[in-house]
């Protein structure tokens, strides 16, 4: 009998982790022209997984992105990176989003193209990558001159608490802005020691209060993907906090 609900037990955690895995299709055209506008159509299968979802595609230079049904995800498309989050995925076992691709008249004669899928399983962040794709072009370009300015990198210096010992050290971290995100895990009146926790950092504000901050991140969107890890770690209320030259923005 033990061993008939060990069995039981152990068929149904292998399948509950199996359900929780993330995997993903895509209809993405082999053959395109240049000029032309195309529906590019992304498929998720989530199983039962209620957690964060994030869609991360590179696209080329030139190219632009339009949403067409994103089923309630947040699309951005900045630096020639396309962005879909879920921070509550839809309830189906498997969804579909769709955006519209243009093409430009100077487009390369070929392009390879692959997106990744980010999720969260039991506080562990995990990747799911789509095959590689390479699209030929008509009417496209030998070779696409770029035009790039190179973003000036300056650096913050924040405090850095080891996860075992109250004593800090200094932490140089390169940064292409003034303003920086990071995730704040809760502000408190006396030390703290936080483990398993990225990037801990501290800023001691008026009253003697401590705040404890995790990572240092160029743009929203980074720290909302590390929020939901911080969040499963069982800090329920952290929150993601903006700063501009070392210094938080009301």
């Amino acid at each position: 009998m033990n061993k008939i609900l060990l069995t039981l037990v152990l068929n149904f955690t292998v399948c509950y982790s199996f359900a929780q895995e993330i995997t993903a299709t895509q209809k993405f055209p082999t053959d395109m022209s240049a000029g032309k506008d195309y529906t590019i159509e992304t498929t998720i299968s989530k199983g039962t997984s209620k957690n964060f979802i994030m869609f991360s595609q590179p696209i080329p230079l030139g190219f632009n992105v339009t949403e067409i049904d994103s089923k309630g995800g947040r699309l951005k498309f900045v630096d020639t990176i396309l962005k879909v989050t879920w921070i509550i995925p839809p309830s189906e076992e498997a969804f579909t989003f769709s955006y519209k691709l243009s093409v430009p008249q100077k487009a390369p004669k070929e392009l390879k193209i692959q997106g990744s899928v980010y999720y969260i399983v039991d506080s562990a962040k995990k990747e799911f990558k789509l095959p590689q794709r390479t699209v030929k072009i008509a009417g496209g370009q030998d070779e696409v001159k770029q035009n790039t300015t190179a973003a000036e990198t300056k650096t913050v210096v924040v405090k850095e608490l080891a996860s075992n010992t109250t004593s800090v050290k200094t932490t140089a971290i390169p940064v292409t802005s003034n303003r920086t995100y990071r995730i704040q895990i809760g502000a408190f009146k006396s030390k703290h020691d936080f483990k398993n926790v990225p990037e801990l950092t501290s800023v001691e504000a008026e009253g003697g209060i401590i705040k404890y901050y995790s990572g240092n991140y160029p743009t929203r969107e980074a720290a909302v993907t590390h929020l939901a890890e911080i969040n499963a770690k069982g800090f329920k209320s952290a929150f993601v906090v903006a700063f501009e030259n070392g210094k938080v923005l009301k």
